[in-house]
């Protein structure tokens, strides 16, 4: 059985709901969230940028299952540049640099397919763990979309944060605690890994 096998977390129905949840509580006009992770108290000012990146990251195994189901491929590079053209004006609109944003974007995209691939060949390994058929990609797009808009205002309101020499170790301090929070696997830490390469300009 795969490593990642025993602690694989598939989003599905009403946890579509929390999704939307997180990503109200993580709106721009919230004050700075103080997190706890073991006995240390931290707030890395980047905090909220890597919980709506976890929650992307939650979100591809729901995508992985609606694929799996329609027997769909995980690569999808119409979506995908519909995602990135989104991501190019969201920056125009907000005064960042499209290219850098689109990276960001990039990033996220291929996060999404660590998670996918990763429980297809699950699922191929092991036919009987596979999920039902049940949820339609149609169900978690606008999930997707409400992400997109939290993450370019999240890029916006964390561009300082993110220049300069201190953003690597800032980043790569936050992603840590957020795997820890939510829980992740390896094949989730893998995409999260993945997910923040391109954050730091």
């Amino acid at each position: 059985m795969p490593a990642h096998a025993p602690r694989r977390r598939l989003l599905a129905g009403p946890l579509l709901v929390c999704a939307l949840a997180v990503l109200a509580a993580l709106a721009p006009t919230a004050g700075p969230a103080v997190r706890t992770v073991g006995d240390s108290t931290a707030d890395s000012g980047v905090d909220p940028l890597l919980d709506l990146i976890v929650t992307r990251i939650e979100t591809g195994d729901v995508v992985a299952r609606a694929k799996w189901a329609s027997r769909g491929p995980v690569e999808d590079p119409a979506r995908e540049q519909v995602v990135l053209d989104a991501a190019r004006a969201g920056a125009t609109g907000r005064g960042l640099d499209p290219d850098v944003v689109a990276a960001v974007f990039a990033d996220q995209i291929a996060a999404s397919k660590v998670v996918q691939y990763g429980l297809f060949s699950d699922w191929t390994a092991e036919p009987a763990a596979a999920p039902a058929p049940g949820t339609d990609l149609a169900t978690v797009r606008p999930v997707l979309d409400r992400i997109t808009t939290g993450l370019l205002d999240q890029l916006a309101a964390t561009a300082d944060r993110r220049d300069g020499a201190a953003c690597g170790r800032t980043v790569q301090d936050a992603a840590r605690h957020a795997a820890v929070r939510a829980g992740f696997d390896e094949l989730h830490r893998a995409a999260l890994a993945r997910a923040v390469r391109s954050l730091c300009t």
